[in-house]
């Protein structure tokens, strides 16, 4: 936190999308059971898996070296049967440098989404070493839909658990959201954090969620 407050950034990132053909194996288990009623599951789950490249370059102040990150992210839809998200990361910082990968699964169900993420770090210097966490999101009326999390992250110098609670809804192309996240670094509490959003999407998506 200190350093963010010595330094200036500016970032830059760049991405390589790429769409996946999905193997015939695969494509047939997607097939929904006709003897089973459909889930109204978010769109993502039906949507294309793709391949993403990317990195990002961030230009730091007062004589700090640039930080510079690549990475390659897989999504993996599969309908009924949830969605996997992986990531593996480059990143360097400092004169070091961290490998890490990340993995999610979310699963639809009628009454909303649940998830499980977790990652690692090899050797980390910045990085966190190892972290885990699950989450939900449920439906409410109106088209609300709230969430709750937890991920505890574990760094060579500590470690951090996040709680986090929150409500958003989309109207149109909008989306409006509210987080609070109550902190805890080394068992120390740090108290309660409070995070507005507003997003535009560009199209209608009130009919996705």
């Amino acid at each position: 936190m200190l350093l963010n407050k010595q330094i200036g950034r500016s970032c830059l990132t760049l991405r390589l999308t790429l769409g996946l053909m999905v193997a015939p194996g695969l494509a047939h288990a997607q097939l929904e059971d006709p003897t089973k009623p459909v889930i109204d599951r978010p769109a993502i789950f039906d949507s294309r898996p793709y391949v993403e490249l990317g990195g990002s370059y961030e230009n730091l102040t007062n004589n700090y070296k640039p930080w510079d990150a690549q990475y390659l992210d897989v999504l993996l839809p599969m309908k009924q049967y949830g969605l996997l998200y992986t990531q593996v990361q480059n990143a360097n910082r400092f004169d070091q440098s961290d490998q890490s990968i990340y993995a999610n699964y979310a699963y639809p169900t009628r009454y909303g989404v649940v998830n499980v993420e977790g990652g690692y770090t090899h050797n980390p210097f910045f990085l966190a070493k190892e972290l885990y966490g699950a989450g939900w999101v449920g439906k409410l009326p109106q088209q609300f839909n709230y969430f709750l999390s937890a991920r505890q992250s574990n760094y060579t110098d500590g470690d951090t658990v996040n709680q986090n609670i929150g409500l958003d809804k989309y109207i149109g192309s909008l989306r409006l959201a509210y987080l609070a996240t109550y902190s805890t670094l080394n068992h120390q509490r740090s108290g309660w954090l409070s995070k507005y959003q507003v997003q535009w999407f560009g199209r209608d998506r009130s009919e996705e969620h």
